[in-house]
Protein backbone atom coordinates (compact mmCIF):
# COMPACT_ATOMS: atom_id res chain seq x y z
CA UNK A 1 0.00 0.00 0.00
CA UNK A 2 2.68 2.20 -1.26
CA UNK A 3 0.04 4.74 -2.45
CA UNK A 4 -1.66 5.20 0.71
CA UNK A 5 -0.78 8.00 2.14
CA UNK A 6 -1.62 9.05 5.50
CA UNK A 7 -1.90 12.66 6.85
CA UNK A 8 -0.10 12.28 10.13
CA UNK A 9 3.78 11.17 10.23
CA UNK A 10 5.29 10.81 6.71
CA UNK A 11 7.22 7.76 5.82
CA UNK A 12 11.33 8.84 5.53
CA UNK A 13 11.14 8.60 1.86
CA UNK A 14 8.37 11.16 1.48
CA UNK A 15 8.84 14.48 0.54
CA UNK A 16 5.71 15.98 2.52
CA UNK A 17 4.96 19.69 1.74
CA UNK A 18 6.75 19.63 -1.17
CA UNK A 19 3.37 20.60 -3.46
CA UNK A 20 4.06 24.12 -4.79
CA UNK A 21 2.18 23.74 -7.76
CA UNK A 22 -0.88 26.43 -6.58
CA UNK A 23 1.80 29.09 -6.09
CA UNK A 24 2.73 31.75 -8.58
CA UNK A 25 5.96 32.81 -9.57
CA UNK A 26 6.39 35.34 -7.22
CA UNK A 27 4.89 32.90 -4.18
CA UNK A 28 8.00 30.38 -5.20
CA UNK A 29 10.32 33.30 -5.51
CA UNK A 30 9.72 34.43 -2.02
CA UNK A 31 10.44 30.97 -0.49
CA UNK A 32 13.50 31.05 -2.39
CA UNK A 33 14.67 34.39 -0.96
CA UNK A 34 14.10 33.62 2.05
CA UNK A 35 16.07 30.47 1.84
CA UNK A 36 13.64 27.55 2.58
CA UNK A 37 14.56 24.48 2.97
CA UNK A 38 12.58 21.64 4.51
CA UNK A 39 14.95 20.31 6.51
CA UNK A 40 16.53 22.77 8.86
CA UNK A 41 20.56 22.21 9.80
CA UNK A 42 20.48 23.94 12.70
CA UNK A 43 18.82 21.66 15.16
CA UNK A 44 17.00 24.35 17.74
CA UNK A 45 15.79 26.60 15.10
CA UNK A 46 13.32 24.59 13.57
CA UNK A 47 9.62 26.08 11.53
CA UNK A 48 7.35 25.14 14.33
CA UNK A 49 9.15 26.32 17.22
CA UNK A 50 9.43 29.92 14.74
CA UNK A 51 7.04 32.47 15.54
CA UNK A 52 5.88 33.01 12.47
CA UNK A 53 4.48 29.33 12.42
CA UNK A 54 1.10 28.47 11.83
CA UNK A 55 0.01 24.83 12.92
CA UNK A 56 -1.41 23.01 10.62
CA UNK A 57 -5.06 22.34 9.99
CA UNK A 58 -6.42 19.48 11.49
CA UNK A 59 -4.83 16.12 10.33
CA UNK A 60 -2.81 17.59 8.02
CA UNK A 61 1.05 16.92 8.51
CA UNK A 62 2.27 20.26 6.96
CA UNK A 63 1.94 23.87 8.72
CA UNK A 64 1.75 26.96 7.16
CA UNK A 65 4.26 30.66 7.46
CA UNK A 66 3.00 34.34 8.12
CA UNK A 67 5.93 35.41 5.31
CA UNK A 68 5.31 32.98 2.86
CA UNK A 69 2.74 31.39 1.22
CA UNK A 70 2.95 27.08 0.35
CA UNK A 71 3.32 23.87 2.87
CA UNK A 72 5.44 24.46 5.27
CA UNK A 73 7.87 21.39 6.72
CA UNK A 74 7.61 21.76 10.67
CA UNK A 75 11.39 20.52 10.92
CA UNK A 76 12.51 23.25 8.01
CA UNK A 77 13.79 26.65 8.47
CA UNK A 78 14.38 29.76 7.01
CA UNK A 79 16.55 33.01 7.54
CA UNK A 80 13.85 34.51 9.01
CA UNK A 81 13.52 32.16 11.83
CA UNK A 82 12.42 34.27 15.11
CA UNK A 83 12.37 32.54 18.80
CA UNK A 84 8.68 32.30 20.52
CA UNK A 85 8.58 34.51 23.00
CA UNK A 86 8.25 32.58 26.24
CA UNK A 87 4.38 32.50 27.64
Amino acid sequence: EQNNQARSQPKENEQPCSDLSVLTTEEKQVRNDYEYVSKTSIPDERCDNCALWINPQKDAFCGGCQIMKGPIHPAGYCVAWVAMEDG
